[in-house]
């Protein structure tokens, strides 16, 4: 059963350690197999038998018998913070923040200029011989520009610390050092100030709030000639400049994690994107 085999891994091994982990002692698993052997009957002689006529068979047998619940349990937290530090600073963030500004700042935009349209304010400015893309266009772009990055860098600022409060929550016997190795290890690139990526982050964002912008303005800029025109355009400011964002996520994709590891050692994520 169970406990004669852990007995058997005992007396092969020579140690067990206090997290219940073994480390195995080359002489005293060679010197204990007769000894073992006699003890545990036909297991340890398998086990033997096995290992002639297949070592890597034995080994990865063991390997999985030996290794405890409490280290498999770690490598997968690793692995997961890892992950989602990653995924949350050049994926979620970026997709969900851009889809938020497209349909509530879009939207306020096309409302706004639509009023100016519809309560005959652009002809007033034409009247006046001025330009209203100079006056209104040029502003909201530079507004979009500078304001998506920002709003993108505080919803990541959101997203990470309630990440962190989460896990020392769940796993205060980790501690918040733990969280920020492991959940910035795919970001940190040594000897630089920015995380990894971030220059294709900052081309979609860019990308994303200009595109949003133009949409906007131009669905604001249509003749309009009741209430309703208003209401129409704002409505096809929503869907359009939503489903622009997705593809502009979409297209750089392909181009944005083309050989890029998550998991990579810190040296390596300084090669790749």
């Amino acid at each position: 059963n169970e406990k004669v085999v852990l007995n058997q891994v005992d007396a092969i091994c020579g140690a067990t350690l206090e997290n219940g982990d073994y480390e195995i002692d080359a002489k005293a698993f060679s010197g204990g197999i007769v000894d073992c052997a006699s003890r545990s009957g036909p297991i340890i002689v398998q086990a033997t038998l096995d290992w002639l006529r297949d070592p890597q068979f034995v080994e990865q047998k063991w390997t999985l018998g030996i290794v405890t619940f409490n280290s498999q349990q770690q490598l997968l937290i690793e692995d997961l913070l890892v992950g989602l530090g990653f995924a949350t600073y050049r994926i979620f963030v970026p997709v969900l923040s851009c889809v938020l500004i497209a349909a509530r700042c879009g939207a306020a935009i096309t409302s706004d200029v639509g009023g100016r349209q519809f309560g005959n304010q652009i002809d007033a400015m034409k009247s006046f011989q001025t330009t209203p893309r100079a006056y209104l266009l040029t502003p909201i772009v530079w507004s979009f520009l500078i304001g998506t990055p920002i709003l993108c860098m505080a919803a990541y600022l959101a997203a990470k610390t309630t990440s962190l409060v989460t896990f020392v929550q769940n796993y205060p016997e980790r501690g918040p050092d733990f969280w920020y190795h492991h959940f910035h290890r795919g970001l940190i690139i040594v000897g630089q100030d920015f995380y990894r990526g971030t220059g294709w982050l900052m081309a979609k964002l860019l990308c994303s709030g200009f595109g949003v912008a133009i949409i906007s303005y131009f669905n604001g800029r249509r003749p309009k000639f009741s209430t309703s025109d208003v209401s129409r355009s704002i409505t096809t400011t929503i869907l359009v400049a939503t489903l622009y964002v997705l593809i502009v996520h979409f297209i750089f994709s392909f181009f944005e994690y083309e050989g890029v590891v998550p998991g990579a050692t810190l040296q390596d994520s300084g090669k790749a994107g």
